[in-house]
């Protein structure tokens, strides 16, 4: 699933090189070069670094799509890993980390760099530092994160990539809230990583020689993904009110990147509460759509954020969400759970990050039996369902 776009990266290039741009007013700047020795870029060389948030290019359809927070970038930190002597250059454990190219950008005021906050593509020129001349290396980048204990001189880029998100969820309450996975001192703030890809031709893919003596700049591309998944749930059926909903067996942590295959970290999985906006609200009945809103818009909810895994191999392991329910049949109501698990064609499948879920009760009619649910996958940025992975309306499954 892609839910970021190179488009506006790539109509911006000309632009960037025409004004060559440095850093912009208002940021605050830090990196690992010595500042006293003032060899100017364009003497050394130079690479720009485009950075795409998600969401980039927002989409609205008569409703939020996504939150502000959800594609907002308030502070960026850049990362370079040089391609040790003899080293494979394509395996990750031969990259090393060098202080010498290391960035931290925010700004002062504590706003946004990126998102509908602040700008769409955001874009630096970095001057190489002699160490790096002419080295290979790989950039990769982390954002909304205030922890810096991740790089020690010398680490591998295999282990850097494997090491745990520091924002750790309290081990004294038994359930949490969802939002707690991306909140940062009572502040909405949700990780992203991406690596660097060559965009100029002086490396390949995601291997970036940083070429100097020449009046060309190393062109550097980064698309921010989320590390973690969303859930929604739908109320499509009139008579239908949800009074409760839990998600459990999915884990406190997650990798700063994606791993190949897919793993989990060996920290306990717990269970999870709406996030605080959806609890509020409950009971949550159908909704009348107001002007220009259309049904399912009016009664799509954000229920939870969640930390990626891969598929279960039994039911008593596999993330499930359990929502409570109450039915209007005539003069009676009938009370009611559901379980959900993560199945694709009665298959567990993984849960993957930057990934939007979507549960949907019933088919926009009223029922008075069993209910309808599917699970959908959708577009984060536009709500377009890209597949329906379980449908059932098994009694067994309810």
């Amino acid at each position: 699933m892609t839910t970021t776009s190179n488009f506006l990266a790539k109509s911006l290039w000309a632009g960037l090189l025409a004004v060559g741009l440095a850093a912009c007013s208002g940021d605050t700047v830090t990196n690992g070069l010595q500042q006293e020795a003032a060899v100017s870029a364009e003497a050394r060389g130079y690479l720009t670094l485009s950075i795409t948030p998600p969401a980039a290019e927002s989409v609205t359809y008569g409703r939020e799509v996504h939150t502000s927070a959800e594609a907002s970038v308030y502070d960026l930190r850049v990362y370079f890993f040089q391609l040790r002597a003899g080293g494979d250059a394509n395996n990750d454990a031969d990259y090393l980390f060098t202080n010498a190219g290391k960035q931290t950008w925010k700004k002062e005021d504590g706003s946004a760099l990126l998102g509908p906050t602040g700008t769409g593509v955001y874009s630096k020129r970095i001057a190489i530092p002699e160490e790096l001349e002419n080295k290979k290396v790989k950039i990769m980048l982390l954002a909304n994160d205030p922890n810096e204990e991740y790089t020690t001189e010398g680490i591998p880029l295999n282990t850097f990539k494997e090491q745990l998100w520091k924002n750790t969820l309290t081990t004294t309450a038994s359930i949490y809230r969802s939002n707690e996975i991306v909140e940062i001192n009572g502040q909405r703030r949700f990780p992203m990583s991406a690596m660097g890809e060559d965009y100029s031709g002086s490396g390949s893919g995601n291997i970036i020689t940083l070429t100097t003596g020449t009046d060309t700049p190393v062109l550097v591309n980064a698309n921010l993904v989320r590390n973690v998944a969303r859930l929604d749930i739908l109320n499509d059926t009139p008579n239908l009110t949800i009074t409760s909903a839990v998600l459990s067996n999915t884990p406190k942590q997650s990798y700063l990147f994606p791993t190949s295959p897919l793993k989990t970290p060996s920290t306990a999985r717990t269970v999870f509460s709406p996030i605080t906006e959806y609890s509020a609200a409950l009971p949550l009945s159908y909704a009348t759509p107001g002007s220009g809103e259309t049904a399912q818009q009016a009664n799509t909810k954000t229920a939870f954020y969640m930390y990626e895994q891969p598929k279960a191999t039994q039911q008593s392991t596999a993330p499930r969400v359990l929502i409570g329910y109450q039915l209007q049949v005539g003069d009676n109501t009938q009370s009611g759970t559901l379980n959900v698990y993560f199945r694709s064609n009665g298959t567990y499948i993984d849960l993957q990050r930057n990934y939007l879920y979507r549960i949907r009760l019933g088919d926009g009619t009223d029922v008075s039996g069993f209910v309808k649910v599917v699970f959908e996958l959708v577009d984060w940025e536009t709500q377009e369902i890209l597949a329906v992975l379980d449908s059932t309306n098994d009694p067994a499954d309810n």
